[in-house]
């Protein structure tokens, strides 16, 4: 199965000059714990930036200015792991491995924006095998029972 499966479309975006206090309104109205920080041209949008639930936290714990004057552009994790649509799962779950995120945007054959994946998403994906593997497991018994 590749990424593009298992993707999610519905990608809730703001622009880096977007302030934090608005990142966190849209995550909490939209209830998604990421909000991918794009750069918008005429025909695609380009992720530059994520801001998660955990940089809000950094954020409140490690700025001295006032948390909701900051913008997306002063917290986002900057230059975001990105994974293609035909990547497959096992490249995407060793490349979110290696870089320790959580997340990363989707991108399409043309580098735009469309969807992101989860490890949330890649753990149902991948237990949807491993209950495909249980079920051969208890099925073995009976059908060794009925062999001549």
């Amino acid at each position: 199965m590749n990424i593009g499966n298992i993707a999610r479309r519905n990608i809730v975006t703001a622009a880096p000059s977007d302030t934090l206090s608005d990142v966190v309104k849209l995550m909490a109205h939209k209830h998604v714990g990421a909000v991918i920080i794009v750069k918008r041209t005429a025909s695609r949008l380009t992720p530059v930036g994520i801001v998660t639930d955990r940089d809000v936290v950094r954020a409140l714990a490690d700025k001295v200015a006032d948390t909701f004057t900051l913008s997306a552009a002063d917290v986002m994790t900057a230059d975001p792991l990105v994974l293609r649509e035909n990547d497959s799962t096992a490249d995407a779950i060793s490349r979110l491995r290696l870089r320790g995120v959580r997340r990363a945007p989707v991108l399409d054959a043309h580098g735009g924006l469309v969807g992101i994946v989860s490890v949330d998403d890649l753990l149902y994906e991948v237990g949807k095998d491993l209950a495909g593997l249980v079920g051969l497991i208890a099925k073995q018994p009976t059908v060794e029972g009925t062999l001549p």
